[in-house]
């Protein structure tokens, strides 16, 4: 699954708008982070794969055949722009994620009938789940003025979720999760038109430079040696726990196919760890915001 829509991705990306490009890099990092927060939070491996984005009509969203029934959705709000959009995922990726997170035995009921109410242990699991998609969202927007969101209420129905304007336009989002050889489900993330687009805008602007004196002839710092670190895992553990660490202990430190590349001692590229020649090595996917 990961490979084939990654290949259609970047074939469809060299041939479309450069606007478009840069929204769909950016949704591709946010996928890579919300799997490895999937990943910490249900110790087993998700593959979470953006799939395509698109303009539509809001309250053409909730209405959506993978959702209108029975999906689970959050209101999302952001700062500066009065628009109220949502985040939606599938009942039975909830309750595949349920169960990775609780137990098989504990995940609650498994009855086929998606269209009864959320109970308890349901909201609360859909409730981080959210919360870790609209983190990821802001963290991995790739200007240092990042946009400022936040989730209205609680996670309720599709059918009882109202998007504001209802005839305004968003970009919607699609993510597949799950692994090469199952989908478990999808989610999907409504984002304000005018949100994104000052997205492309900033990315796209040049830089000006208005003074000789800040001009850098390149090719004489072209030798110069750089340090490069390719950071597999980081961890804060309290002092005490640091103590109580004994040879044979394990200390998990999430994915470790995501590798984080340090130029100099600041995070410039996103990666993921491999081996070439029997070597250790790492794959480039993209860059990083260094601030």
């Amino acid at each position: 699954m990961h490979d084939a829509i990654q290949l259609l991705l970047a074939a469809r990306g060299q041939a479309a708008d450069p606007g478009l490009a840069i929204v769909e890099e950016y949704l591709q990092g946010v996928a890579r982070r919300v799997r490895s927060r999937l990943v910490n939070r249900c110790s087993g491996d998700f593959d979470v794969v953006f799939v395509d984005v698109a303009i539509r009509q809001a309250d053409e969203i909730t209405g959506l055949e993978d959702y209108a029934e029975t999906g689970v959705a959050h209101r999302l709000s952001f700062d500066n722009y009065p628009v109220t959009t949502a985040v939606l995922i599938q009942r039975k990726l909830l309750t595949r994620i349920i169960g990775a997170m609780l137990g098989a035995e504990e995940a609650g009921p498994d009855d086929d009938d998606e269209e009864r109410p959320l109970t308890s242990v349901e909201i609360r699991i859909a409730r981080r789940v959210f919360e870790d998609v609209v983190h990821e969202l802001r963290e991995a927007w790739p200007t240092s003025s990042r946009p400022g969101m936040a989730l209205l209420g609680s996670p309720t129905a599709t059918a009882n979720v109202k998007m504001l304007p209802e005839r305004g336009e968003v970009y919607a989002a699609s993510f597949e999760v799950g692994l090469e050889e199952e989908l478990f489900g999808t989610m999907l993330v409504a984002l304000p038109v005018d949100l994104v687009r000052s997205l492309t805008q900033r990315v796209r602007a040049p830089a000006a430079v208005t003074s000789a004196r800040r001009r850098v002839d390149l090719d004489r710092a072209m030798g110069l040696p750089l340090e490069l670190v390719a950071e597999l895992g980081r961890l804060e553990l309290p002092i005490r726990r640091l103590r109580e660490l004994a040879p044979g202990d394990i200390v998990p430190l999430g994915n470790l196919d995501d590798v984080r590349v340090l130029v100099n001692g600041r995070p410039m590229l996103a990666g993921e760890a491999g081996e070439r020649d029997g070597r250790r090595a790492f794959r480039v996917l993209g860059a990083l915001d260094p601030d």
